[in-house]
Protein backbone atom coordinates (compact mmCIF):
# COMPACT_ATOMS: atom_id res chain seq x y z
CA UNK A 1 0.00 0.00 0.00
CA UNK A 2 0.88 3.43 -0.97
CA UNK A 3 0.50 6.30 1.49
CA UNK A 4 0.14 9.41 -0.33
CA UNK A 5 1.45 12.83 1.65
CA UNK A 6 -0.78 15.31 2.89
CA UNK A 7 -0.63 18.15 0.72
CA UNK A 8 -1.33 21.62 2.85
CA UNK A 9 -3.70 23.12 -0.64
CA UNK A 10 -5.82 20.01 0.36
CA UNK A 11 -8.94 20.55 2.30
CA UNK A 12 -8.94 17.95 5.89
CA UNK A 13 -10.80 15.02 4.84
CA UNK A 14 -14.18 14.94 6.62
CA UNK A 15 -16.06 12.04 7.43
CA UNK A 16 -19.77 12.15 7.70
CA UNK A 17 -22.38 9.54 8.65
CA UNK A 18 -26.22 9.54 8.63
CA UNK A 19 -28.11 7.93 11.07
CA UNK A 20 -31.75 7.70 10.29
CA UNK A 21 -34.13 7.94 13.48
CA UNK A 22 -37.51 6.76 13.38
CA UNK A 23 -40.92 7.27 15.94
CA UNK A 24 -43.24 4.27 14.58
CA UNK A 25 -40.82 1.44 15.54
CA UNK A 26 -42.86 -1.35 17.36
CA UNK A 27 -41.58 -1.79 20.97
CA UNK A 28 -43.53 -5.23 21.26
CA UNK A 29 -45.65 -4.41 24.47
CA UNK A 30 -49.43 -3.69 24.39
CA UNK A 31 -48.36 -1.06 27.17
CA UNK A 32 -47.73 0.81 23.91
CA UNK A 33 -50.21 2.74 22.28
CA UNK A 34 -47.86 3.54 18.98
CA UNK A 35 -47.09 -0.54 18.97
CA UNK A 36 -49.52 -2.04 16.04
CA UNK A 37 -51.58 -5.61 17.16
CA UNK A 38 -49.59 -7.53 15.20
CA UNK A 39 -46.13 -6.76 16.39
CA UNK A 40 -47.23 -7.21 20.19
CA UNK A 41 -45.07 -9.92 21.89
CA UNK A 42 -45.02 -8.88 25.57
CA UNK A 43 -47.81 -9.65 27.78
CA UNK A 44 -49.46 -6.82 29.82
CA UNK A 45 -50.19 -8.88 32.62
CA UNK A 46 -46.58 -10.47 32.99
CA UNK A 47 -44.68 -9.46 36.10
CA UNK A 48 -41.34 -8.21 34.81
CA UNK A 49 -39.98 -7.22 31.50
CA UNK A 50 -36.50 -8.16 31.01
CA UNK A 51 -34.14 -5.83 29.33
CA UNK A 52 -30.68 -8.11 29.17
CA UNK A 53 -27.77 -6.85 28.31
CA UNK A 54 -25.03 -8.50 26.13
CA UNK A 55 -23.02 -10.18 28.54
CA UNK A 56 -25.83 -12.03 30.46
CA UNK A 57 -26.97 -12.21 26.52
CA UNK A 58 -23.41 -14.16 25.86
CA UNK A 59 -22.78 -16.21 29.12
CA UNK A 60 -25.81 -16.90 30.55
CA UNK A 61 -27.95 -18.31 27.36
CA UNK A 62 -29.25 -20.89 29.77
CA UNK A 63 -31.04 -18.99 32.40
CA UNK A 64 -32.94 -17.29 29.12
CA UNK A 65 -33.91 -20.76 27.55
CA UNK A 66 -35.55 -21.21 31.18
CA UNK A 67 -39.56 -22.07 30.82
CA UNK A 68 -39.86 -19.57 33.46
CA UNK A 69 -38.15 -16.67 32.15
CA UNK A 70 -40.75 -14.82 29.52
CA UNK A 71 -40.97 -11.50 28.18
CA UNK A 72 -37.44 -10.62 27.40
CA UNK A 73 -36.64 -7.39 25.68
CA UNK A 74 -33.93 -8.04 23.39
CA UNK A 75 -32.08 -4.78 22.07
CA UNK A 76 -30.28 -4.66 18.70
CA UNK A 77 -27.50 -3.62 20.01
CA UNK A 78 -27.27 -6.91 21.97
CA UNK A 79 -27.70 -8.60 19.17
CA UNK A 80 -25.12 -6.88 16.84
CA UNK A 81 -22.35 -6.92 19.81
CA UNK A 82 -23.75 -10.49 20.46
CA UNK A 83 -23.08 -11.28 16.66
CA UNK A 84 -19.68 -9.99 16.55
CA UNK A 85 -18.58 -12.11 19.89
CA UNK A 86 -19.97 -15.04 19.45
CA UNK A 87 -22.06 -16.25 16.54
CA UNK A 88 -22.99 -19.55 17.93
CA UNK A 89 -24.56 -17.59 21.00
CA UNK A 90 -25.83 -15.07 18.30
CA UNK A 91 -27.71 -17.59 16.67
CA UNK A 92 -29.17 -18.50 20.19
CA UNK A 93 -30.82 -15.91 20.54
CA UNK A 94 -32.46 -16.04 17.49
CA UNK A 95 -33.74 -18.80 18.05
CA UNK A 96 -34.76 -17.79 21.37
CA UNK A 97 -36.78 -14.93 19.62
CA UNK A 98 -38.65 -16.92 17.45
CA UNK A 99 -40.15 -19.39 20.27
CA UNK A 100 -43.73 -18.04 20.97
CA UNK A 101 -43.47 -19.04 24.14
CA UNK A 102 -41.38 -16.83 25.30
CA UNK A 103 -42.20 -13.93 24.70
CA UNK A 104 -38.90 -12.08 23.31
CA UNK A 105 -39.31 -8.13 21.92
CA UNK A 106 -36.52 -7.83 19.54
CA UNK A 107 -36.47 -3.62 19.54
CA UNK A 108 -34.41 -1.42 16.97
CA UNK A 109 -32.84 0.69 19.61
CA UNK A 110 -30.16 1.72 17.17
CA UNK A 111 -33.27 3.45 14.79
CA UNK A 112 -35.79 4.21 17.44
CA UNK A 113 -35.73 8.02 17.91
CA UNK A 114 -36.54 8.04 22.41
CA UNK A 115 -33.90 4.80 22.47
CA UNK A 116 -31.03 5.93 20.58
CA UNK A 117 -27.61 6.62 21.84
CA UNK A 118 -24.81 8.76 20.48
CA UNK A 119 -21.43 7.48 21.41
CA UNK A 120 -19.63 9.82 23.44
CA UNK A 121 -15.86 11.16 22.90
CA UNK A 122 -13.59 9.22 24.75
CA UNK A 123 -16.00 6.57 25.75
CA UNK A 124 -15.46 2.56 25.06
CA UNK A 125 -17.99 0.48 22.66
CA UNK A 126 -18.92 -0.97 25.52
CA UNK A 127 -19.62 2.03 27.59
CA UNK A 128 -22.40 2.92 24.96
CA UNK A 129 -23.45 -0.28 24.59
CA UNK A 130 -24.23 -0.70 28.27
CA UNK A 131 -25.74 2.82 27.79
CA UNK A 132 -27.91 2.23 25.06
CA UNK A 133 -29.41 -1.08 27.37
CA UNK A 134 -30.17 1.17 30.13
CA UNK A 135 -31.73 3.66 27.95
CA UNK A 136 -33.99 0.90 26.50
CA UNK A 137 -34.71 -0.16 30.10
CA UNK A 138 -35.74 3.48 30.46
CA UNK A 139 -37.97 3.78 27.76
CA UNK A 140 -39.81 0.16 29.02
CA UNK A 141 -40.30 1.71 31.77
CA UNK A 142 -41.32 5.45 30.59
CA UNK A 143 -44.03 3.21 28.84
CA UNK A 144 -45.05 1.12 31.63
CA UNK A 145 -45.74 4.53 33.33
CA UNK A 146 -47.42 6.08 30.82
CA UNK A 147 -50.36 3.07 30.74
CA UNK A 148 -49.96 2.80 34.89
CA UNK A 149 -50.88 6.65 34.92
CA UNK A 150 -53.92 5.99 32.68
CA UNK A 151 -55.12 3.17 34.11
CA UNK A 152 -57.66 2.51 37.29
CA UNK A 153 -55.62 2.52 40.49
CA UNK A 154 -54.47 -1.05 41.53
CA UNK A 155 -54.45 -2.60 38.34
CA UNK A 156 -51.14 -4.64 38.33
CA UNK A 157 -48.37 -3.49 35.62
CA UNK A 158 -45.00 -4.98 34.37
CA UNK A 159 -41.63 -3.71 36.25
CA UNK A 160 -38.69 -3.13 33.68
CA UNK A 161 -36.31 -4.89 35.39
CA UNK A 162 -32.14 -4.77 33.85
CA UNK A 163 -30.92 -7.84 33.75
CA UNK A 164 -26.94 -7.65 33.95
CA UNK A 165 -24.08 -8.90 35.62
CA UNK A 166 -22.14 -5.54 35.61
CA UNK A 167 -21.86 -4.00 39.07
CA UNK A 168 -21.02 -0.47 37.36
CA UNK A 169 -23.76 -0.91 35.14
CA UNK A 170 -26.17 -1.90 37.52
CA UNK A 171 -25.52 0.54 39.47
CA UNK A 172 -25.96 3.51 36.74
CA UNK A 173 -29.09 1.79 35.60
CA UNK A 174 -30.25 2.38 39.51
CA UNK A 175 -29.53 5.96 39.95
CA UNK A 176 -31.90 6.44 36.60
CA UNK A 177 -34.43 4.71 38.31
CA UNK A 178 -34.58 1.14 36.66
CA UNK A 179 -34.93 -2.14 39.13
CA UNK A 180 -31.69 -4.31 37.61
CA UNK A 181 -31.14 -8.20 38.63
CA UNK A 182 -28.06 -10.40 38.58
CA UNK A 183 -28.44 -13.70 37.06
Amino acid sequence: ARVLPFHPSLPPLQVVREHYLRDDLPSGTPLDPACPAEAVVLAADAPRYLVVDTNVALHQPDVLEHAAVTDIVLCSTVLDEARHRDAGAASRLRALAALPAKRVAVFANEHHAAAHVTPVTGESPNDRNDRAVRKVATFYAALVAAAAAAAPPGTPFPVVTLVTDDRACAELATADGVATLTT
